[in-house]
């Protein structure tokens, strides 16, 4: 067994390696022969990372049960072994994929990435985003029959005075009667994806843009001026994704790995949400809906009348910049419909962030 194991184990490396090898040699090669580049300006950082991505993607292919059978057989000893580590470290890779997605797609040709942000968003997504997606997702079940029994309660009661009154009289209630109803699986689903979306979605979006400015190095009123600018768009394309995801998500997926279906769905949601943590404030809502704001006149009415003057100077700034980005447009938003919900939610937790720090 020893042996087949470590004969295993050679043939892999044997593999990584040569796939590596002949990674580097193949993009060497195109830099000299195609590109006309002198050897001396190979950058070898660059050669790293091809060798890597090379030998892994030939040692996959030649040992393809690691993806189908070993891999999947170490996650769920690891997820049964040691369950809020192994989620949060998912959760961090996820969160670095979604940030390596958006910086790819955002920078100009030719522009490194920044590792920088890369490691904020590992370490927001181990330290924060995994361990509140596990306790979350592990209570979640729990919900629905709280809130169910917390109603039926009143009903069960009455019932029970009913039941008593009639024995009395000599009058018997088949049990059937009596017994409270189950719960209708489609009430259970429903009630988990509306307490999803409406408390742990909702104040998830005010974590994450206080958390990933603080680990960035920004102060707590600034973080919460990120919230305030973005969490309404952010929210409101939130509400547009999610429902849909998390309704297949209790219904088709085992308790046990629903925080990595949340985490690979989440890639091309943590792009979105690096986006937003890291626009510009001149850009931030605006230009995620590749909308050009309209542009309006600020000047006083005296300014207007002298502009034909040539030391005259117009002022003209975008609606952005002319008002809070506490509101969208119709024509803006990711979702009309969702629209109110954000705006109000918003102001739940402003007014609570307010009394907090008065009080």
């Amino acid at each position: 067994m020893a042996g087949a194991k470590l004969s295993r184990l050679a043939s892999r490396l044997f593999h990584l390696t040569v796939g590596g090898s002949a990674a580097i040699g193949i993009s060497c090669s195109y830099h000299v022969y195609n590109r006309k580049q002198p050897p001396e300006t190979i950058d070898w950082n660059e050669q790293t990372k091809n060798g890597i991505i090379g030998g892994l993607a030939f040692m996959l292919a030649k040992n393809p049960s690691i993806v189908i059978s070993e891999l999947p057989r170490s996650y769920n000893a690891l997820l049964e072994r040691f369950p809020m580590a192994t989620k949060s470290i998912t959760t961090g890779v996820t969160y670095v994929l979604g940030d390596l997605v958006a910086q790819l797609l955002e920078r100009e040709k030719g522009e490194p990435l920044d590792y920088t942000r890369m490691a904020v968003f590992m370490a927001y997504g181990v330290a924060i985003a995994g361990p509140l997606y596990t306790l979350w997702f592990d209570r979640i079940d729990k919900l629905p029959y709280m809130i169910y029994n917390m109603k039926q309660e009143g009903r069960r009661q009455h019932i029970e005075g009913i039941v008593k009154y009639a024995a009395e009289r000599g009058v018997i209630i088949p049990a059937e009667i009596a017994k409270t109803p189950e719960l209708h699986r489609v009430t259970f689903i429903g009630s988990k994806v509306l307490a999803d979306q409406l408390v742990f979605s909702s104040a998830y979006t005010c974590v994450f843009f206080l958390g990933v400015g603080l680990i960035s190095g920004k102060t707590m009123e600034d973080s919460w001026g990120d919230v305030r600018k973005k969490f309404i768009p952010t929210y409101a394309t939130d509400c547009a994704v999610w429902p849909l995801l998390q309704m297949v998500n209790f219904t088709m997926v085992p308790s046990q790995y629903r925080v990595l279906f949340v985490n690979v769905a989440n890639i091309a949601w943590n792009a979105f949400l690096s986006y937003m943590a890291n626009a510009s404030n001149h850009h931030s809502i605006h230009s995620i809906h590749n909308a050009p704001a309209p542009a309006i006149a600020t000047e006083s009415p005296a300014a207007l009348a002298t502009e034909s003057k040539p030391s005259t100077k117009a002022k003209v700034t975008s609606i952005h910049e002319a008002q809070p980005a506490l509101h969208l447009t119709a024509a803006n938003s990711p979702s009309v419909v969702v629209q109110p919900i954000a705006q109000t939610v918003f102001n739940t937790y402003d007014n609570i962030r307010h009394l907090l720090r008065d009080g």
